[in-house]
């Protein structure tokens, strides 16, 4: 790193340094809260750019900064800089440091659809049994999967997080971050199609996040999703659905305001009633099935989990 006075233009970044311990990124100057304890990272995107709001953070008392152009830094003598390529880099790379520090399982959910909402029930029907860390709303994108994971701290013992990709080259980056045990992969639609040269192209970007997870859920009936791990010779792959081909068949029974989800597991038959109708709701439900399976979760206990 060469310094000058208090600038740094970084080519290679000690995360152990001060300047990153005990501290929280912003990336929204309207979200300060606690100046002194800040590291503001000065995105340029496509209709703003964070260099334009130092001067205001400066003077609220933020005094760590994450910038990649020049700026007058002597209008600013008692704030540290870090000068890089690219601040998006730099954040994800801050957070793939966080990431080692913890040795929790993840989960880790992809594909096109229903990722919140699998996400979000996972977290309630699991918050009885672990102290759970979860990527808020809707962070799956290559600045909000990293912001997530910066959240976690020693009292966490299982995450759940959400990745997702809009071109080529994109999941690899996340993977790193999270370095997932369990990987679920929804479905595939034609969200995010033009990001990528073929939808088979865009299958095979989305398992890059599962290289090295314990176990993959996925549902057999998503027949592109079927066949790319099958091409792939994928270890460690668990699929539901209603082909006797699956590792869990599951069978649907669909009453006037309610479905019967009849799963069939290490040859034994439970039945778990659900409150909808829909196939996406009935697609989740299946997936949390079999993630608490895989965590341990009896099926007399899922039953009651899921009135």
């Amino acid at each position: 790193i060469m310094q000058d006075k208090n600038i740094h233009l970084a080519k290679s970044i000690d995360f152990n340094d001060t300047f990153w311990q005990h501290k929280i990124i912003l990336i929204d100057s309207r979200n300060l809260l606690f100046p002194d304890k800040s590291i503001f990272i000065a995105f340029e995107g496509r209709f703003s750019d964070g260099h334009q709001f130092i001067d205001n953070l400066y003077h609220q008392g933020v005094r760590h900064f994450i910038i990649s152009k020049s700026i007058a830094y002597d209008a600013y003598p008692k704030a540290h800089f870090i000068r890089v390529k690219n601040a998006v880099t730099i954040l994800q790379d801050f957070a793939r440091h966080h990431r080692q520090q913890f040795n929790l399982p993840i989960i880790a959910i992809t594909g096109s659809n229903g990722k919140t909402i699998l996400k979000e029930w996972l977290y309630l029907l699991l918050q009885q049994d672990f102290s759970l860390i979860k990527s808020p709303k809707s962070y799956n994108s290559q600045i909000g999967v990293p912001l997530s994971v910066l959240n976690i701290n020693a009292k966490h013992n299982l995450g759940i997080f959400e990745t997702g990709i809009s071109q080529a080259g994109e999941m690899e980056k996340l993977a790193a971050i999270l370095r997932p045990d369990i990987g679920i992969f929804t479905n595939i639609g034609k969200a995010h199609d033009s990001g990528f040269a073929s939808r088979n192209a865009k299958i095979k970007e989305k398992l890059r996040l599962f290289k090295h997870c314990k176990i993959i859920i996925y549902r057999i009936d998503h027949q592109q999703i079927h066949e790319e791990i099958r091409r792939q010779k994928l270890k460690n792959c668990y699929a539901w659905g209603t082909s006797l081909q699956a590792d869990m068949p599951v069978y649907f029974k669909s009453k006037k305001k309610s479905t019967i989800l009849f799963v069939h597991y290490r040859n034994k038959q439970f039945k778990v009633k659900i409150p909808f109708k829909n196939e996406a709701a009935i697609e989740n439900c299946a997936h949390a099935i079999c993630t608490l399976l895989f965590l341990g979760i009896k099926p007399k206990r899922i039953e009651q989990y899921l009135p």
